[in-house]
């Protein structure tokens, strides 16, 4: 019995490492993808939108394009920040990305800052924070880009429900009298 109940919580811990070591390889693919993103450009480099709030912005983003969607979606969502509150976005942006204060003094050195974050609408997402020397109005801005997550948490819970069902099946043939083998309990031979 207590063989069993090593082999039990052994199965256990080996699946539990299992989904952890697959989630950091998941989650470490992500932030090198966001890592690679490249800049949209500074706020004066292109046309954008700018509000007090991200809604009024991303309608004023409507309102300049006349409603029509950018023929090819950016893989990554940006948006400028300021600390007064200005929220901006390039023309081609569909949606925008929760920030916070301490946001606005995350990145320094010109060195991007990685989270874990959501878009407005509550979608999981990657935040990259990227204190830029753009200015809007003469005021300072950060750029964040964010790539949605919401495939790689379905996935990582695909596989929490198939390795649990794994380990519960190993944690009962451990517990099992005779093991998993249906075979003859005797190593004898009768004639």
């Amino acid at each position: 019995m207590l063989t069993a109940a090593a082999v039990a919580v052994a199965i256990a811990v080996v699946a539990v490492s299992c989904w952890l070591l697959v989630r950091n390889t998941l989650y470490g693919q992500v932030r090198e993808s966001l890592k690679n993103a490249d800049p949209p450009g500074a706020p004066n480099q292109f046309r954008v939108a700018c509000d007090t709030s991200a809604a009024s912005a991303l309608a004023a983003v409507v309102a300049q394009t006349d409603g029509r969607q950018p023929f090819h979606q950016n893989k990554y969502d940006n948006q400028f920040i300021s600390a007064s509150g200005m929220v901006c976005f390039p023309l081609q942006s569909t949606r925008a990305i929760q920030y916070t204060q301490d946001d606005l003094t995350a990145s320094t050195n010109n060195r991007p800052v990685y989270r874990s974050g959501e878009y407005a609408d509550g979608t999981p997402a990657m935040v990259r924070i990227w204190s830029t020397p753009a200015t809007i109005n003469g005021e300072h801005v950060v750029l964040l880009t964010a790539v949605s997550t919401r495939e790689v948490q379905d996935s990582l819970n695909s596989l929490a429900l198939l390795i649990t069902g794994v380990a519960g099946l190993g944690v009962i043939g451990a517990g099992s009298p005779g093991g998993w083998w249906p075979g003859p309990r005797s190593s004898r031979w009768t004639s």
